[in-house]
């Protein structure tokens, strides 16, 4: 009977004393199992001031390359507590995430007139949203001014 409560009290010791480790180990064997973070990936957590490339995931944590190149280390098992924002499939596509902020004078927007159209399809400046939508976008951006096409009412 004594030998049963000084096991339990080792172990409730071991187990303070490895906590890190046994979840770390869990969490590791986890996130290779489902494939959810890889060494390359970029994630982002807030949480934890994350926003960059993966460079080791190790038994007890996860080191990640800031974009101003700080570097932050995370235990491995916050990957599965926490939720996370993983862009590879971004990644995979060749799709690009860039982060700006473009202040718009809301009196500068306007329709282009019929003309404008028809010079700027001859330009080379000329983008469809979609091959299934006549009404196509142009932005021309001028020293102040931004402008839009009047979108077509006609089935393409």
């Amino acid at each position: 009977m004594v030998f049963s409560g000084i096991a339990g009290a080792a172990s409730a010791i071991l187990m303070l004393v490895f906590k890190d480790t046994i979840l770390g180990f869990v969490a590791s064997i986890q996130v290779s199992a489902n494939d959810s973070v890889r060494v390359g990936d970029w994630i982002e957590m807030p949480k934890y001031g994350v926003d960059g490339d993966v460079l080791q995931i190790n038994l007890n944590n996860v080191k990640i390359q800031n974009w101003d190149k700080t570097i932050v280390t995370i235990p491995t098992y916050t990957l599965l507590s926490d939720s996370f924002k993983n862009y590879r499939g971004m990644q995979e596509t060749g799709g690009r995430r860039i982060k700006r902020a473009l202040n718009i004078k809301m009196s500068s927007v306007r329709y282009l007139s019929e003309e404008e159209i028809t010079a700027l399809k001859r330009s080379a400046c000329w983008l469809p949203i979609s091959k299934n939508v006549n009404a196509r976008l142009l932005i021309t951006i001028k020293p102040g001014i931004l402008t839009a096409p009047r979108p077509s009412m006609a089935a393409g």
